[in-house]
C-alpha cells in the first residue's frame, strides 16, 4: 500500500510538472518514473490494511462467493434451532462463532436435547456453545474454503511482492527524488510564511552573523 501511495504521488507530480509547475526543478521531475501498471495492480488487489479485494483474482472471487453461500446455508440450518421448537433450550436465540465454527448457545441443563459438538463454555458454565451435527459438514466445507482463501491470498501477495521487487531501483530513485522535492517545497513554504528571501551580497563583503537564526 505504501508503494502504491508513492506511485500515486509520482503520477500527480509528473502531471504537475508537465503543466509548467517544474520550473527550475525540471531535473528533479525528469528523474521521476511513473508505473501505472504496478500502482493499479496493488490498488486493485488490496482494499485496505489486511484486506484483499474480492476482485484481486478470479479464484479469490469464486472462493469467497462459495464461503458466503455456505455461511448462508449454515445460518438457515441453525434458524431451525433459534426460532423453532428447540429455541426453549437456548440461552439466546442467536448464532455465534467459536473456533471458526458456527454454533448456538445451549443451556447447560439441556445439553442432551441438541446433539452436537461442544466448542466452548461460558465463564459461568451455564452455557454451552454447540455445533449441531446436521450442520457439521457445512462448517467443514467453510473451514476448507477458508484454507483455500488463505492460500490464494498468500499467492497474490507473493506475486505483488515479486512485481514490486522487479521495479526496486525505479522505486528507490522515486523515493529519493520525492524526499528531495519535499524538502525543497518545505523550504519554499517556510520562506513565504516568514517573508524571507535570498540576500544579494556585494562582492568582497564579509558578513558576521551574531546569534542568527
Amino acid at each position: 500500500m505504501d508503494v502504491a501511495s508513492l506511485l500515486r504521488t509520482v503520477g500527480a507530480l509528473k502531471k504537475y510538472g508537465a503543466g509548467g509547475g517544474a520550473g527550475s526543478l525540471h531535473d528533479f521531475f525528469r528523474l521521476l518514473t511513473e508505473n501505472n501498471f504496478l500502482e493499479k495492480s496493488i490498488s486493485g488487489a488490496i482494499a485496505a490494511e489486511d484486506m484483499l479485494s474480492d476482485n484481486a483474482s478470479d479464484e479469490l472471487f469464486s472462493i469467497r462467493r462459495s464461503i458466503r453461500k455456505c455461511e448462508s446455508a449454515v445460518r438457515d440450518g441453525l434458524a431451525r434451532y433459534t426460532t423453532g421448537s428447540y429455541a426453549k433450550y437456548l440461552q439466546e436465540g442467536l448464532v455465534t462463532v467459536r473456533n471458526g465454527r458456527f454454533v448456538i448457545p445451549v443451556k447447560a441443563e439441556h445439553k442432551g436435547e441438541i446433539k452436537g459438538i461442544v466448542h466452548d463454555t461460558s465463564s459461568s458454565g451455564g452455557t454451552l456453545f454447540v455445533e449441531p451435527l446436521d450442520i457439521l459438514e457445512l462448517n467443514n466445507r467453510i473451514s476448507e474454503l477458508h484454507g483455500r482463501e488463505k492460500h490464494e491470498i498468500d499467492r497474490i501477495l507473493a506475486e505483488l511482492s515479486a512485481s514490486v521487487a522487479s521495479f526496486a531501483e525505479d522505486l528507490r530513485l522515486n523515493y529519493r527524488v520525492l524526499t528531495d522535492l519535499a524538502v525543497i517545497f518545505a523550504k519554499a513554504q517556510y520562506s513565504l510564511a516568514t517573508d524571507s528571501y535570498a540576500p544579494q551580497l556585494s562582492d568582497g563583503l564579509v558578513v558576521d552573523l551574531k546569534r542568527a537564526r
